[in-house]
């Protein structure tokens, strides 16, 4: 499997008190089959660390489904003490085009709160990413998280 990136579609900021963000219409078109991942970064809302759901969905205006692929609150022991990043994504199944369609992030009650859209190809169906192991939900705040390694999947 061949995939690239081609571009950023959207960003979208807010410090205003709301239960959505969404962005202003998207900056290019992008056809059907096409994978749209969306992350949104904003305050907690959780004092624990880990998975707490705080972004329940993310939505287009075309239509397409958006799979939560991971969310992660360090919670820093109270609310607004830490943050919260969820990405999710989409195969899109309608197309989205420039000048007319916009993503909303869906979230209980926040002030600060971000949002950026991505566009990427591939050329055969299947598996986009795949990942071993589970995420262990320690936040080891201010310590250095060493290094990773990611390899390739094999086309």
């Amino acid at each position: 499997m061949a995939w690239a990136y081609v571009t950023t579609l959207v960003q979208a900021s807010r410090t205003t008190s709301g239960t959505s963000l969404t962005s202003g219409t998207m900056l290019s078109t992008v056809p059907v089959g096409d994978y749209v991942v969306v992350g949104v970064a904003l305050d907690n809302t959780s004092s624990g660390d880990g998975d707490n759901s705080e972004v329940t969905s993310v939505t287009d205006t075309a239509g397409n489904t958006y799979t939560k692929l991971g969310e992660f609150t360090n919670g820093q022991g109270g609310a607004g003490a830490g943050a919260t990043i969820s990405a999710w994504a989409s195969i899109l199944t309608s197309q989205l085009t420039s000048g007319v369609h916009t993503i909303t992030a869906n979230y209980s009650s926040r002030v600060a709160v971000c949002l950026t859209a991505q566009q990427f190809t591939f050329t055969a169906s299947g598996i986009i990413a795949h990942a071993t192991g589970s995420p262990s939900g320690l936040a080891n705040d201010a310590a250095d998280p060493g290094s990773i390694i990611i390899n390739s999947l094999s086309s």
